[in-house]
Parts: C-alpha cells; sequence; structure tokens
C-alpha cells in the first residue's frame, strides 16, 4: 500500500502503570515521553535524533511515531480494526492508497490537510464495515 515513510508503531501494555517504568527505558534508547496528545490511553514518544532508537551499530533508523497504549486504547482498538477491515477487503486497500497519493500530491506541505483527508476516508469505512465484522 501507498504510504508515508513513517511508520507508526504501537507498543501494546496490560496496564498504564507500567508507564513510568517503559518512559525511563525508552528515555535509554533516545526516546522522549510527549504525553497524550490529546488521546486518552496511548502516550506519545519523540526521537532525540535519528538514530534513534540507540543500538550498537548507531546507524540512522527509519523516521516513525511510537505510541505506548492499553489494552483497552480507543485508538488501538481502531487502528487494529481498520487493519482488520483493509485485509479483508482489498478493494478498500487501493480505494485507500489513491487517495493518499491524490492527498500527498495536494498537500504536500500541510500535514493536519493530508491527516483530515485520511480520516474522512477512515471513519466512512469503519462506520460501513464495522457491523459487517
Amino acid at each position: 500500500m501507498a504510504a508515508k515513510p513513517i511508520i507508526d508503531l504501537d507498543i501494546v501494555v496490560s496496564s498504564t502503570s507500567l508507564l513510568p517504568e517503559l518512559i525511563e527505558k525508552l528515555g535509554e534508547l533516545g526516546y522522549f515521553h510527549e504525553g497524550n496528545l490529546g488521546i486518552e490511553n496511548r502516550e506519545a514518544f519523540g526521537r532525540k535524533d535519528e538514530r534513534v532508537p540507540y543500538n550498537q551499530s548507531n546507524q540512522f533508523k527509519p523516521e516513525h511515531h511510537l505510541y505506548v497504549c492499553n489494552q483497552e486504547s480507543d485508538a488501538l482498538i481502531k487502528h487494529q480494526l481498520f487493519r482488520d477491515i483493509l485485509r479483508q477487503h482489498s478493494h478498500l486497500v487501493d480505494e485507500y492508497a489513491k487517495l493518499k497519493k491524490e492527498l500527498a500530491a495536494r498537500y504536500k506541505n500541510n500535514r493536519q490537510a493530508y491527516t483530515e483527508g485520511k480520516t474522512e476516508f477512515v471513519n466512512k469505512v469503519m462506520k460501513e464495515y464495522r457491523r459487517i465484522r
């Protein structure tokens, strides 16, 4: 599927009580805690530089967004449901890829507009296919 060169990664935890320990451990790998950025049960982490996560190779790593979610996180459940819908309906993968390419060309320097365009599609698909699942 067409995608921006940024990967979204979710670390799923059984309890938010693990968050202080995770913040510390992820800090050792070069991440910094950004808070929930307005999304409950999902904590965002930024990278200190392009070599994060740090390891012995010290090589550049692909750009990515890192989140820690508990199992009940609405954001996590939504991501998983959308993923599952796309896996079951290949025509939606094609539609979504085409839309993302169009949005990327139209909103080359406006990430918010790009995201809003994708969100409209995702919400429509979720509403239509959630009941089928």
